[in-house]
């Protein structure tokens, strides 16, 4: 009989690329969580041979369904910035992890990322959407389940949504944000995250209790830009604008969040200390940027 691992946030960017990576080892079966079962998100997953489940992180008793049976896991929280953010989160991936263990899981792989707070020394307090991932992650490190983590980079994909290059008049294109030029990012293509989750699975206990950071390349904003426009023979460059014209289009707590994540990105790095350490091949070969920009950034109108 094959493994059976679950796979939350399986319609989501992260979680589907989890799921329709795992599946290509047949000696595992994928049980992918969804609170919406007739999604065209789960009904690609289910031609592909997953098996659906219905699964809400805030619902205890249906996450009990969804363990049943299980030998493994996959856990991805993600929820819109607000007042309730970190509460609702962490409650979530308090949730899986009480419920994993109650089902007598034995294996959970959950996504992770850096404590802002703690590698600012408590100067940085509000970076809520990388806090709450780490606090997880401690949390799960406490249960008695085997576990490891993975912290992704920063997605290429956005450079191609809220970071995408834009028109700016003059024949040029523009990507523009508050942080420096000079800003490193450790860039990841989505894609390759399942396949690095894939590799997980399959060798568990090579990784256990391990946190791994997945990134293909550490690119500067300058960089980035540059690449762009290499690949789309157009001037791109990267314009750092002022903090309050790029926080302006957001909620209170979601400028917050990013006002204090942009400084921690440029005077800390998105890894902390590891940032320059964290390419890396462990894990299979990954997307370097330039190749995803071929594939398809469309560099948007004014």
């Amino acid at each position: 009989m094959s493994e059976i691992w679950v796979v939350f946030g399986a319609t989501g960017q992260q979680g589907g690329a989890v799921a329709r990576a795992v599946l290509q080892d047949t000696t595992i079966s994928v049980r992918a969580a969804t609170r919406n079962l007739s999604s065209p998100a789960a009904a690609t997953l289910r031609d592909l041979g997953c098996e659906l489940v219905r699964a809400d992180l805030d619902d205890r008793t249906s996450l009990n369904t969804a363990l049943k049976g299980a030998s493994g896991v996959f856990l991805v929280t993600t929820n819109d910035v607000d007042e309730k953010y970190y509460e609702r989160e962490f409650a979530q991936g308090k949730n899986a992890a009480d419920a994993a263990v109650e089902a007598g899981v034995q294996k959970m792989i959950s996504s992770t990322l850096q404590s802002v707070k703690n590698a600012t020394n408590g100067n940085l307090t509000k970076v809520v959407h990388f806090d709450v991932k780490y606090d997880i992650e401690q949390y799960i490190r406490k249960m008695p389940i085997a576990s490891t983590f993975i912290a992704l980079g920063a997605f290429m994909s956005n450079f191609a949504t809220f970071l995408r290059p834009q028109d700016v008049g003059d024949g040029t294109f523009a990507i523009k944000s508050s942080m420096p030029g000079s800003t490193l990012l450790p860039l990841v293509d989505a894609t390759d995250v399942g396949r690095a989750v894939a590799r997980m699975v399959k060798g568990f206990d090579r990784y256990r209790d391990r946190t791994i950071n997945l990134a293909a390349e550490l690119q500067s904003l300058d960089e980035v830009a540059a690449a762009i426009g290499r690949v789309n023979s157009k001037a791109v460059k990267y314009v750092q604008i002022s903090p309050g014209e790029f926080l302006a289009p957001l909620s209170r707590h979601k400028a917050e969040d990013w006002a204090e994540f942009a400084v921690f990105m440029s005077d800390y790095g998105y890894f902390g200390e590891e940032t320059r350490a964290a390419p890396t091949d462990e894990l299979g070969e990954l997307t370097r940027f330039e190749n995803y920009v071929k594939e398809g950034i469309v560099l948007g109108s004014k």
